[in-house]
């Protein structure tokens, strides 16, 4: 790789490099509440048209889920599917929502549909079915679920995460003591402290291992790429919070924060036509945002649809307000709508 050979680059989805070399985690789930948050938020706003588990107010669809967990501690329940069979327990359910937050336009109406058809009658296929693995690429059947999410191969992340971190004890004692601190972050660090764990006992066998302080990484950086283009982040990512993005922006002098005004991992995981101007122009003109641009999404995961139509409706140029912010004005030509269209389609399938 040759990093003093690129001229344009935009980063999204922006991780803490010095959190990440020490092998740490410790930053990645500063904002994971909050999304769940915005579900809670968004079905109780989307209606019970909208949302299958919808409820009068957000504190009371939050009181529902737990519910949930609570039934699904006390009684698991047995599920078979066309694919494979299994047991949606309390575990099961906990990795479906954290996996969901990562792109909520597309799994959040699939998640509200799951949990009403598991509070109404017990049936938990379509939770379950959410976190079924995908099939051998060799069968011969049919299009494989879009809203999988067993296709993350933990293999390779491995191999990358643990090669570049600093070696950890891997001892007994260290990963109760790793537990125990991670626990007090984030409620979700139990389902996110296995990537920590899993490089126990990993040899590392680079022959360039970065060891250094944050400081002479970002020195590193800058000798070998000078990046002054847009960082993205998410008002809300599950796994890499908007705060790392300005953090690791400061090694970039020049570079600016161009936040999106949305839940979910990495900018594409929403629908943004002011996202998209930005980094168009950027890669085309080299021109960046203006400092503190914030830019706004497309509806939310239960009407994101209806506000295309309205969208598409309405005249070329879309200008946005948000009080407190300097809001982008995109302006939404035939070839921008096009990609917009795509993005929707995918969303939706």
């Amino acid at each position: 790789m040759f990093p003093d050979k690129v001229e344009r680059l935009v980063i999204d989805a922006v991780v803490d490099s010095e959190d990440y070399y020490n092998t740490a985690w410790d930053t990645s789930l500063r904002d994971t509440s909050k999304v769940l948050q915005y579900f809670f938020n968004a079905c109780s706003n989307a209606g019970p048209s909208k949302c299958a588990f919808y409820a009068e107010t957000p504190s009371k669809v939050e009181k529902n889920l737990n519910d949930l967990y609570d039934s699904l501690k006390r009684r698991p329940l047995p599920i078979k599917t066309p694919r494979s069979y299994g047991l949606l327990d309390y575990a099961r359910l906990r990795e479906t929502i954290f996996n969901s937050l990562f792109s909520p336009w597309a799994s959040f109406s699939r998640l509200a549909e799951g949990l009403a058809a598991l509070a109404s009658d017990g049936n938990g296929t379509i939770l379950f079915m959410m976190q079924e693995k995908e099939p051998s690429k060799c069968s011969c059947g049919g299009d494989p679920d879009p809203y999988l999410f067993g296709s993350f191969h933990e293999s390779p992340y491995t191999a990358i995460f643990c090669n570049d971190g600093t070696p950890i004890p891997g001892t007994f004692e260290d990963t109760i003591q790793y537990y125990e601190k991670a626990l007090k972050l984030s409620e979700w660090s139990s389902v996110w402290a296995g990537i920590r764990t899993s490089c126990s006992g990993w040899k590392h066998t680079s022959s360039m291992h970065f060891r250094g302080t944050q400081r002479n990484f970002n020195m590193f950086l800058l000798n070998k790429l000078v990046l002054t283009g847009p960082i993205t982040g998410n008002t809300a990512d599950p796994v890499t919070p908007l705060s790392s993005a300005r953090k690791m922006a400061k090694a970039f002098p020049g570079s600016v924060v161009l936040q999106q005004d949305s839940t979910g991992h990495a900018s594409i995981s929403a629908p943004s036509t002011c996202t998209q101007s930005h980094v168009k122009a950027y890669f085309i003109n080299g021109t960046l945002p203006q400092t503190d641009t914030v830019c706004e999404v497309i509806g939310d995961p239960f009407t994101h649809e209806e506000k295309l139509d309205e969208l598409l409706a309405t005249p070329e140029s879309t200008s946005f307000q948000t009080p407190g912010h300097q809001i982008a004005i995109s302006e939404t030509r035939s070839d921008e709508f096009e990609l917009l269209k795509a993005v929707f389609r995918q969303l939706g399938d």
